[in-house]
């Protein structure tokens, strides 16, 4: 007798197989990611749509606050003395000063004095205070349960990708690829299918991140068992998505093998009273927590601390913010030297 095997037309044309030990199913797993600085943390509580239409909700309030005050200030009556509007550009400093501030949850000591500027103005700043209380819980739950983003979740994910798979030459699903259609998302795989029987080398291009590694899910639980009795961790993740859901495993006999009534009769009485079964699993008690989801052991115990890396983004833009007020301070002070050196040279 040989190892265990899938049933295929190939392999039982050369032996004989047993009766099914069990049914199994194919997957992929690949090095699982870790926790690291996003240097864009900061931007991602809202959507790349979500940040467009509020810079255009920031830019539309900003226009029409504008001429709102504008037009009130050069239609108001007031008393004589009072320091008149009437000036577009203070209109939009005030417009501007005003709508970015309560965005930014700083206070603004002027407020608007008409009815039309006080309406738009109450209307921004509910909106404001809806934004920003959306994007700091958004932002605080990420920081408390942060996301991994897995590199494939799926044979149609692992076909986009650019990252190797191995799978063990001539297997059923290395069949299967090499058969399928090249239109057909395995059939796709073709071109990143690593086939070889050099076991402990896949396993060690597979556990550091060079390669996937497409398998039978007891395959893959053996592979976990031991890295995790070895080492105490869980080096690799499995894909949620599973494949060939009927797959019969059974051990290879030669052809014409006399004693193989008596294997069959003896696998059917294991099956009928549960031993295969709790053997399996006592076999591969340890990969029981690697096969878990990624995001199960996402606990209190495992959450990573910031670092500075997590900062970088939000001190390039205040760094950038710094520059910019530098530069626009630096050319004030060189056009006022210019004015009074002017007037002192005199027409």
């Amino acid at each position: 007798m040989a190892g265990i095997i899938s049933i295929t037309s190939r392999y039982k044309q050369a032996v004989d197989v047993s009766e099914p030990l069990y049914m199994d199913e194919f997957s992929v797993m690949h090095k699982r990611p870790v926790l690291q600085s996003d240097i864009l943390g900061f931007f991602k509580p809202f959507t790349p749509l979500m940040w467009m239409v509020l810079l255009i909700c920031v830019l539309v309030t900003t226009a029409v606050t504008t001429a709102v005050l504008y037009w009130e200030s050069v239609f108001s009556r007031r008393k004589e003395g009072d320091k008149q509007r009437r000036s577009f550009l203070t209109a939009c400093d005030k417009s501007l000063h005003w709508n970015f501030s309560h965005l930014l949850s700083q206070a603004v000591r002027w407020e608007p004095k008409g009815n039309p500027g006080r309406m738009m103005a109450g209307i921004w700043l509910m909106t404001a205070l809806i934004l920003t209380n959306v994007y700091r819980s958004n932002l605080k739950a990420m920081l408390i349960m942060p996301r991994i983003a897995l590199p494939f979740n799926s044979l149609k994910e692992l076909s986009e990708s650019n990252i190797i798979m191995y799978v063990t030459k001539g297997n059923y699903f290395h069949d299967y690829i090499v058969n399928a259609p090249p239109e057909s998302v395995v059939g796709s795989l073709r071109k990143q299918a690593n086939a070889h029987e050099d076991i402990p080398r896949a396993v060690a291009s597979i556990i550091g991140g060079r390669e996937a590694g497409a398998g039978p899910m007891a395959n893959i639980a053996v592979v976990m068992h031991e890295l995790f009795s070895q080492t105490g961790l869980c080096p690799l993740y499995v894909m949620s998505e599973t494949f060939m859901k009927s797959t019969s495993r059974s051990i290879a006999i030669r052809k014409g093998a006399e004693f193989k009534p008596k294997v069959d009769r003896a696998i059917r009485g294991l099956k009928e009273f549960g031993i295969l079964d709790h053997l399996l699993e006592k076999a591969i008690v340890n990969a029981t927590e690697c096969l878990k989801p990624v995001t199960f052991n996402l606990g209190a115990d495992t959450l990573r601390s910031l670092d500075l890396g997590d900062f970088y983004g939000v001190f390039a833009i205040y760094a950038a913010g710094v520059f910019l007020a530098g530069t626009v301070f630096l050319m004030e002070v060189c056009a006022s030297l210019m004015k009074k050196k002017q007037e002192q040279q005199g027409p």
